[in-house]
């Protein structure tokens, strides 16, 4: 959030919206986040998708040199996956050579130039020269809109799942024992605070999917 913040900042000093000089940005942060549940959750989902980065990695290892590896190349393989490695707005299917030959690229749902949203919650993997013909326009401005929405009924789907996993630990909290997390430790036994701990690993995803399919 702090990078997009940041980069969102440069932005619109380059373009003369904000004075450098004369401005300044204060960051509040909520007071869950200093609790320490919160703070565990965090943790545990950076390493997380950490581990999926290492997975795309190795993906693309497959057909070019590690040098050459970018973090937007481990962007593109996390969208292409994400959308079961489909166009979103044709539906056609993409191949992992379209992700690095030019042919598909990274676009934003809502265009960078009005929202200055940078996240991958605003970007899909769709066809060059798709984007092109989609410019600056919102999804919602296409002929296609319809067709491009049953696309992303999975999305939708995974959105219930989750709704539906975190009701179920939340259930599980209520019930749990009262264990230390030392004792859980030598007993397996998980604790309240474990469950809690998932919840809002669970709540950080269903929060990502939420923006996304709203866009």
């Amino acid at each position: 959030v702090l990078h997009q913040l940041r980069n969102t900042i440069n932005d619109l000093i380059k373009k003369g919206i904000i004075d450098e000089s004369d401005t300044s940005i204060v960051v509040e942060t909520a007071r869950e986040m200093n609790d320490a549940n919160w703070r565990a959750a965090i943790q545990k989902y950076q390493e997380e998708r950490e581990k999926e980065n290492a997975k795309y990695r190795q993906e693309l290892l497959q057909h070019m040199p590690e040098s050459k590896i970018t973090s937007t190349d481990i962007d593109k393989v996390r969208l292409w996956i994400e959308q079961d490695k489909k166009s979103i707005y044709t539906g056609e299917h993409i191949q992992p050579t379209q992700l690095l030959n030019g042919e598909c690229e990274i676009e934003h749902t809502i265009p960078r130039s009005i929202s200055f949203d940078d996240s991958l919650a605003n970007k899909t993997i769709c066809e060059k020269s798709f984007n092109g013909y989609k410019n600056n326009r919102f999804p919602s401005e296409l002929p296609e809109y319809e067709t491009i929405l049953s696309r992303i009924q999975p999305w939708k789907d995974k959105i219930k799942n989750l709704e539906s996993q975190i009701v179920n630990l939340r259930n599980k909290c209520k019930m749990a024992p009262k264990v230390t997390s030392k004792d859980s430790s030598t007993t397996k036994i998980k604790t309240k605070d474990d469950y809690i701990v998932d919840r809002h690993i669970l709540e950080m995803k269903l929060a990502y999917w939420r923006d996304k399919v709203s866009r």
